[in-house]
């Protein structure tokens, strides 16, 4: 009986470094797959956000009644401006947040 025990306990010992092995490698594959899917991940955020579906619907509007060539034409002077707005967008956020709070402590006096 000694002999089973012990063998079931050198299977167990195998079984666990196994299993080890096999969370570490989950672990590094999911870290993989979400470094794949955050840009993904980001693109769906920003699709999300008020401005951005606003001014999705109206170019679906545009290109829906026959204004291709207008939706294009937008479309690559945003285009040509989305490096600066990149840069200018937090700027402009974090005025604005300052200005609300600002006018909330006024208005609280």
């Amino acid at each position: 009986m000694s002999r089973r025990i012990e063998a079931l306990a050198a299977r167990r010992e195998n079984l666990l470094a196994r299993s080890e092995t096999l969370r570490v490698e989950l672990r590094e594959d999911a870290a993989a797959i979400a470094h794949r899917l955050s840009a993904g991940n980001r693109l769906v955020a920003l699709a999300r956000s008020g401005p951005v579906r606003l001014l999705l619907a109206a170019a679906a509007a545009l290109l829906l009644f026959g204004r291709r060539r207008l939706v294009f034409k937008t479309a690559a002077k945003l285009w040509m401006l989305y490096p600066a707005l990149r840069l200018i967008a937090p700027k402009l956020i974090a005025y604005r947040q300052r200005r609300s709070a600002a006018r909330g402590v006024n208005r609280r006096l």
